[in-house]
């Protein structure tokens, strides 16, 4: 009886740390994608407000 209570600690164990390890890589994706947005908004915004210094002049 302990031996299976065992493997099904360990089994359950190991789902547990399956699932968390996928939350993180959706976490890990989420973060990406976002700071990758960030990013490009930022380069956006410096070449219009670099486009917009050289139009005036």
């Amino acid at each position: 009886m302990g031996m299976v209570s065992y493997q099904v600690e360990l089994i359950s164990k190991i789902k547990l740390e399956e699932s968390g390890m996928r939350t993180l890589g959706w976490l890990m994706t989420a973060v990406g994608y976002a700071g990758l947005s960030g990013m490009l908004a930022m380069i956006g915004a410096a070449a219009l407000g670099f486009h917009n210094l050289t139009a005036r002049c």
